[in-house]
C-alpha cells in the first residue's frame, strides 16, 4: 500500500494560485476577443436575414460542411397601455410591480430632484491587472 503525502497549501499560496489562474484566463479571453466580435457580427447579420422570414418557420443557412439553423422566432410580450395596466391593477399593486430605471429618472429630473429620490451607495470593485 502506498502512502500519499499531501502538501499543505497556505492561504497566501492558495490566493496566489487563484490570482495566477484568473490572469491566465483573462489573457486567453483577450486573445479571442477579436474573433468573438467577428462571430457576433456574422451571427447578427444572419439572424437579421432569418428574422425577415416567416417567424413560425425554421431558417437554415447552408455552409460547406455545416448548416446553421435558426429556430422559430420567440414569442414576446409587452405592456400596450401603461395607464390601463395601472387602472386594472390599482395603485397599491401597480407601485409594487412597476419598474423605473435610473436612466429614465436622469433624463427627466434635475440633479436637485434626483437628490431627493435616489439613494447612492457603493457597488462592486473594478478589477485591474498590474504586472510585477
Amino acid at each position: 500500500m502506498a502512502v500519499i503525502l499531501k502538501k499543505k497549501v497556505s492561504p497566501k499560496n492558495a490566493t496566489a494560485m487563484v490570482v495566477d489562474r484568473i490572469v491566465a484566463l483573462r489573457k486567453e479571453i483577450e486573445a479571442i476577443s477579436p474573433q468573438q466580435k467577428e462571430y457576433d457580427k456574422l451571427v447578427k447579420d444572419l439572424r437579421t436575414q432569418a428574422m425577415e422570414q416567416d417567424p413560425d418557420q425554421i431558417v437554415a443557412f447552408e455552409g460547406t460542411d455545416v448548416n446553421l439553423i435558426f429556430g422559430e422566432a420567440a414569442h414576446t410580450r409587452a405592456v400596450k397601455d401603461m395607464l390601463a395596466a395601472k387602472k386594472a391593477l390599482g395603485n397599491e399593486v401597480f407601485f409594487k410591480v412597476a419598474k423605473i430605471t435610473l436612466g429614465d429618472l436622469d433624463k427627466y429630473l434635475t440633479p436637485e430632484e434626483l437628490g431627493e429620490l435616489v439613494e447612492e451607495g457603493r457597488g462592486a470593485r473594478k478589477i485591474d491587472f498590474v504586472e510585477k
